[in-house]
C-alpha cells in the first residue's frame, strides 16, 4: 500500500515543464529532442533496469524492503504478545516511530546529503542498518535465553 501511495504521489507532484524557465541553450536542445510518450519512456526504463550494473543494487533494494516488511510486521506482534501493549499504546510507538521517519527525512536528509554525498549517505545507510540488526540480534537472543532459563527453573 506504501509504494503504491508513493507513486501515485510522485505522479501527482511531478513538476510540470511548462512552468520551468529555461535558458536559450536548454530551449533549442528540448526543441530537438522527440518527445518520449509514456510506453517509450516506460520501455526506455526497462532498458535502463536492464543493465548488469544495476541489479546489485536492486537486489538490495528488494532484500532491504523485505527486511523492512519483515520488521513492521513483527514489531506490533511482539509488543502486543511478548510485551503486552494495550492497543493504545501501540497505536502511541507506532505513530511516534512514523512521524520520527518523516521527521528525519524532511528536516536532516538534505543536510547530510549535502555533508556526506549520496555516495556517503549510502555506506552511512547500510552500516548504521549492519551495526542496528546486530545490536537488535544481541538484544533478541538475550532476551530468548532469559526466557529459556526461567522456563526451565
Amino acid at each position: 500500500v506504501g509504494s503504491l501511495l508513493s507513486g501515485i504521489l510522485s505522479l501527482v507532484f511531478l513538476p510540470d515543464n511548462r512552468s520551468v524557465s529555461r535558458d536559450a541553450s536548454t530551449t533549442t536542445n528540448s526543441k530537438t529532442k522527440k518527445k518520449r510518450s509514456f510506453l517509450e519512456d516506460t520501455r526506455h526504463s526497462g532498458q535502463i533496469a536492464m543493465r548488469p550494473s544495476i541489479w546489485p543494487l536492486l537486489t538490495i533494494k528488494v532484500i532491504g524492503g523485505v527486511c523492512a516488511s519483515m520488521h513492521s510486521t513483527a514489531i506490533p506482534l511482539v509488543l502486543t504478545q511478548v510485551l503486552h501493549f494495550e492497543p493504545q499504546q501501540l497505536g502511541l510507538v507506532m505513530s511516534c516511530g512514523m512521524f520520527a521517519v518523516a521527521f528525519f527525512g524532511a528536516f536532516f536528509m538534505a543536510p547530510l546529503i549535502k555533508m556526506f554525498g549520496s555516495f556517503g549517505m549510502m555506506n552511512l545507510g547500510m552500516l548504521s542498518r549492519s551495526i542496528l540488526g546486530l545490536v537488535m540480534a544481541g538484544v533478541v537472543s538475550t532476551y530468548a535465553s532469559t526466557m529459556l532459563l526461567s522456563s526451565t527453573s
